[in-house]
């Protein structure tokens, strides 16, 4: 009778460990609706053209430039499964923040097509073109992000620390800076479409020589003027603070205004 259990026990966990991988692949249509139906993705490399197609592994076949994450965004609206692969329909969103708060909008129709991998399990294609929410973008946003992103959308991963310039803040001692030189943003086509304007409001610090050293994103507008308004940022140049008759380094913030014609 011991035996009989033994063996009973042992074929049960031969038949668990087989049917382990279907719980967790990405095989079937049902699997795949709920994985990609109704949730707020994000295209993880920022592809920007509107049909974009993948091999098995979620590498991108053919060419297609990047663009900011915060018009990156993707609705799925419908998923399809057939012999060849998988077509994926969906929209291009857009981020728009306000007050803190991201607002997707919708921008343009968009279509991804994943080869078949061999094992007919989509999870690994997917992990690899798609990240669920904002958090998880943060090891590909460029490093005037970071901060911003760490601050109000964190997530468990360790984060990278740079060695902090030796900054004084205006009063104190540091008198204040002023420009020499301003830049001017350019919008985009979908910012004069929507008939955006508002303002991005960055973090710089200027130097002993009156350039920008570091640039971050302290309140963002979103739909990719943010990277223009660092862009632009980057080309003042200002008459240094002073302290007891010497230039010095300081912290500034200032807003760079963008408005739709």
């Amino acid at each position: 009778m011991r035996r009989y259990r033994v063996v009973r026990h042992f074929a049960f966990c031969w038949l668990a460990l087989l049917f382990v991988p279907f719980v967790h692949a990405q095989k079937t249509q049902a699997d795949l609706n709920a994985r990609l139906l109704n949730k707020p993705l994000f295209l993880r490399d920022t592809w920007y053209a509107d049909k974009l197609e993948f091999d098995p592994h979620g590498q991108l076949l053919g060419d297609s430039k990047r663009v900011a994450f915060t018009l990156a965004g993707i609705d799925v609206t419908d998923v399809k499964l057939s012999s060849s692969g998988l077509t994926i329909w969906g929209h291009r969103m857009g981020i728009v923040f306000d007050k803190d708060a991201p607002q997707r909008i919708s921008l343009q129709p968009i279509t991804i097509s994943i080869a078949g991998p061999t094992n007919w399990d989509y999870a690994e294609a997917l992990d690899s073109i798609f990240v669920t929410d904002l958090s998880h973008m943060r090891p590909f946003v460029p490093s005037y992000w970071q901060q911003y992103l760490a601050k109000h959308f964190p997530s468990p991963d360790k984060t990278v620390t740079r060695p902090e310039l030796q900054v004084q803040k205006i009063g104190g001692g540091a008198t204040a800076t002023n420009f020499v030189e301003h830049a001017y943003p350019e919008l985009n086509l979908i910012d004069r479409a929507l008939k955006f304007a508002s303002g991005t409001t960055l973090q710089i610090v200027v130097g002993k020589d009156g350039i920008p050293q570091e640039l971050s994103i302290a309140r963002p507008i979103g739909l990719g003027l943010d990277e223009q308004a660092i862009a632009t940022a980057a080309k003042y140049r200002f008459k240094p603070a002073m302290h007891n008759g010497f230039p010095v380094s300081v912290h500034v913030n200032f807003e760079v205004n963008f408005q739709a014609n």
